[in-house]
């Protein structure tokens, strides 16, 4: 008796396993699709020389770009260098030192020749943030203001950059993230064609293994590490295929912390980043639609393809881990800060296809998964699941999820104009082949560790990533 009830669960418990997988694979590919025919159509507008007339026009919105730097001495003036050569006609850079204790701040002060402005705006009279020291403007450049402020994480640094800038929109770095030269011009240009956006994020792509010069990316490659290849994938799998298929549904919550534009007056009037989320940029991006649909005004977040920034990734078990284990953390803590908006019609598709999306696949995937693979490990030996129907799953999941892996890099390589070698597209495939056997078991692991530590409430922070730079090792706050 007690055999033929473990049989029973085993089997629906694998059954459940299987509809799961592919209902999620299902929409995977229709995000494929998606994203196919809207790169297609965005290439047909995308005209350079509009690109050229904009850089002209003095009816671009002024544009904040926001730095937050923490313990940054090494490269914060070639990165603040590389800000100021951006193509913009009205930009306005703006780095945020957050009470680092090495010596960022006097490098900043002797490179731009930086003096303190008593008519600067109090940064904490928009949103509260940990004491502003000073703030300061170059006497080299003119469009660049330096705040100095008491230690207050990435979030406070953030809400400080805010208060003090004066740009309509603004677009949050990463000191270490290198912005291709027109990719702002872009990024603002969709603000004005959309006027629904309060958001519009760009293109991340890997910056391991590419040749960097003067700050720009001069040749493409990737990165011959395991690690390196198999993410070379997924970010074109999931950030670059996975957010153009919700621009059509209308779900795109997630803007990447590394490179993202928003509506400055949208963001203040919702508070700001917050200091106790782990996933702050998830959060805004979530606040802010929710806002825009509560009151009746803009709420529509865009992913742009063709505005690229490149970030380095990790490429060691212990820093990817860690990494991973805060992303999930991070998306389980914005979820449940917004628990009420999922599936809620008022918030249309932000509630159906991103929180919904969110919850059943990425929030509750790890844990269907693993108890599916757990029934199947269990039954087998023991002859409580067939044989047959095992094989069918692996194969199946293997398959289709190889399928997808090659399906994006071909709908990427033909859109977007891949520099890639043809070396580095077979090391690609490579790696989108062999990616099912071993990464998405070392992810699930770390999604089940992330989700137990969420449970757990462990310390809330982002931690030390340690990162190898370009030509230089230093640990840099995550």
């Amino acid at each position: 008796m007690a055999i033929r009830i473990l049989e029973s669960v085993l089997t629906a418990t694998a059954l459940a396993a299987l509809v799961y997988f592919l209902l999620v694979n299902g929409t995977y590919s229709l995000q494929l699709l998606l994203a196919g025919r809207e790169l297609k159509q965005r290439r047909r507008r995308l005209d350079l020389a509009t690109l050229s007339w904009w850089h002209r026009t003095p009816d671009a919105p002024r544009l904040s770009v926001l730095a937050p730097a923490y313990n940054e001495s090494v490269t914060i003036v070639d990165a603040v260098e590389g800000m100021l050569t951006l193509e913009y006609p009205d930009l306005e850079v703006v780095v945020v030192n957050d009470g680092s204790p090495d010596d960022t701040l006097p490098r900043l002060v002797d490179a731009f020749e930086l003096v303190p402005d008593p008519y600067a705006p109090s940064a904490s009279g928009v949103l509260p943030t940990r004491p502003v020291r000073t703030v300061y403007r170059s006497r080299t450049h003119s469009n660049l203001v330096v705040v100095d402020k008491d230690n207050g994480g990435k979030a406070d640094a953030l809400n400080a950059g805010i208060g003090v800038a004066s740009g309509d929109l603004f677009v949050a770095l990463d000191a270490d993230t290198i912005v291709a030269p027109d990719a702002l011009l872009r990024m603002a240009r969709a603000f004005l064609e959309t006027s629904g956006n309060v958001a519009v994020g760009g293109t991340i792509q890997p910056i391991n293994g590419d040749e960097v010069r003067d700050g720009r990316v001069v040749n493409k490659a990737v990165d011959r590490r395991w690690f390196g290849g198999v993410q070379s994938v997924e970010y074109v799998r999931a950030f670059f295929i996975g957010r153009l298929g919700w621009n059509r549904l209308g779900g795109n919550v997630i803007i990447s912390g590394a490179f993202g534009a928003f509506h400055r007056p949208t963001a203040v009037a919702v508070g700001g980043y917050r200091h106790d989320s782990i996933g702050e940029d998830f959060e805004l991006v979530v606040r802010m639609r929710r806002h825009g649909y509560d009151t009746g005004g803009p709420h529509r977040v865009q992913f742009l393809p063709d505005p690229v920034a490149y970030t380095e990734t990790p490429v060691t078990h212990r820093v990817l881990r860690n990494q991973r284990i805060r992303w999930h953390r991070g998306l389980l803590d914005t979820l449940w800060t917004h628990r009420d908006a999922i599936f809620r019609p008022r918030y249309r598709g932000m509630a159906f296809g991103g929180l919904g999306f969110f919850t059943l696949v990425e929030a509750v995937g790890p844990i269907v998964e693993a108890l599916g693979l757990l029934a199947l490990l269990i039954g087998l030996p023991f002859g409580l699941i067939d044989v047959e129907f095992a094989l069918l799953y692996f194969v199946l999941a293997y398959l289709w999820g190889v399928a997808l892996s090659i399906g994006s890099l071909a709908v990427e390589d033909r859109s977007t104009a891949s520099e890639l070698r043809v070396r580095d597209r077979v090391w690609q495939l490579v790696a989108a082949v062999s990616e099912p056997l071993w990464f998405r078991q070392l992810s699930l692991f770390w999604r089940l560790e992330g989700t137990w530590r969420w449970l757990r409430r462990d310390e809330r922070t982002w931690g030390t990533m340690t990162r190898t730079g370009f030509g230089t090792q230093r640990p840099t706050r995550a």
